[in-house]
């Protein structure tokens, strides 16, 4: 209701002879009778929401019948007599965050001001203050809440140093530029947001102290032009996400190198293993002592069984590194597909290009080595074939060896 009512005074204001007094309880207006028709409806209206603080005998008339003044009761509106007491009130409440839409209707005496949208630019600072608390983390105000003064650690590497750096925000400053405030780029209004929150507000700080460090620690000139501040932000926060990208890119490449490397050692120490089953053999074959023809289809079932199970595996393998490379090319590309920071994969594109290589060398190395395998399997049994041949000979005494 007192936003209604405090729209009507600011109405009737506009309508008067610029002649409006604060006196004790009452908020005095005039009038020259010019508008009497418009001031009339108004007042009505004001009689009808308060009755008990516009009372007829609060409504004073000229001869004609005219209002020339009326006296309202002003307790609990919000009614200044100056901007500077507006904004002795009003600062206060935007460093505390305590700014809400029911001060955005009040009535002010100077009518250069009450025209404006003074509501909107406190309203500004507002969120611009707890911004400033967000990113800083360290802060207090003095002198009654007439300022606020925010510290900013710096970390100088080179020498191995910390300094402390102050910034202020003053009522009387704010008197002279509040006009000048404008409202926080919505690139920066990064609260509630879960991504990168933390390194948001590392980068925001940051950039904040390195523009002061250019304006003399001007922090209200730095508010009302915030450009400055935009550009830095959103440039050092592009060069961040494009750094943890490429970071995080190459990170998953050589995983995913590593992961299949693995693999294809895997195959080929599971392959030399199997392997072993022919020496087994041709040493079983070793131990015969005279010709047995049970004795040796028995050595012979082992050997054909070893060869065929280890030439039937190795296959087996090989294909399954030629899979492997192929399942290599096609995760590398769903990691260049994916990779969020668009940017990175231009600096990067040689990246894919050079793992997938090296799994395709590693890859044909792996089948290469399983094929010598084959060719030396296939000369131990050749050379297992001979000897059983010449051993039976011998036995029969035909063996043109013995």
């Amino acid at each position: 209701m007192n936003s209604t009512v405090l729209k009507y005074l600011n109405d009737l204001y506009k309508l008067s002879s610029d002649s409006a007094i604060s006196r004790g309880r009452y908020l005095i207006i005039n009038f020259n009778g010019s508008n009497n028709r418009d001031v009339e409806e108004l007042v009505n209206k004001l009689q009808q929401l308060t009755p008990d603080r516009l009372i007829n005998e609060d409504v004073e008339r000229s001869p004609d019948g005219a209002i020339c003044s009326i006296n309202f009761v002003k307790s609990t509106l919000k009614v200044y007599k100056s901007f500077r007491e507006m904004v002795n009130v009003y600062f206060p409440l935007a460093l505390k965050g305590e700014l809400t839409e029911d001060h955005a209707t009040f009535f002010l005496f100077d009518k250069q001001y009450s025209s404006k949208a003074v509501f909107k630019h406190f309203f500004a600072l507002q969120d611009w203050v707890t911004w400033l608390k967000r990113v800083t983390g360290n802060f207090y105000s003095k002198d009654n809440d007439s300022q606020m003064i925010f510290y900013l650690i710096e970390t100088i590497e080179d020498d191995k140093k910390v300094k402390t750096h102050e910034a202020s925000i003053t009522s009387s400053h704010v008197f002279e530029q509040l006009f000048s405030i404008k409202e926080i780029p919505a690139e920066m209004k990064f609260e509630g947001d879960e991504n990168y929150a933390a390194e948001k507000n590392l980068i925001a700080k940051s950039a904040l102290t390195k523009i002061l460090k250019s304006t003399n620690f001007d922090l209200l000139n730095v508010i009302c032009n915030s450009e400055s501040l935009l550009h830095t932000f959103k440039h050092n926060y592009e060069f961040y996400i494009r750094k943890f990208s490429i970071d995080k890119f190459t990170r998953e490449i050589e995983i995913a190198k590593i992961e299949y490397f693995e693999k294809i050692n895997a195959i080929i120490h599971d392959n030399q293993a199997k392997a072993l089953s022919i020496p087994v053999v041709i040493l079983g074959t070793s131990l015969l002592r005279s010709w047995n023809v049970m004795s040796a289809i028995l050595i012979l079932t082992a050997m054909v069984l070893a060869l065929y199970l280890v030439i039937l595996n190795l296959n087996h393998k090989t294909e399954a590194i030629e899979d492997c490379i192929t399942s290599a090319g096609k995760a590398l590309e769903n990691i260049d597909q994916t990779t969020s920071y668009q940017d990175s994969l231009s600096l990067s594109s040689g990246d894919i290009d050079n793992v997938l290589t090296q799994i395709d060398i590693k890859g044909k190395k792996a089948i290469k080595l399983l094929n010598n395998i084959k060719l030396g399997i296939v000369c131990a049994a050749s050379v297992w074939f001979v000897y059983m041949v010449s051993f039976y000979l011998n036995s029969s005494g035909t063996c043109p060896f013995s």
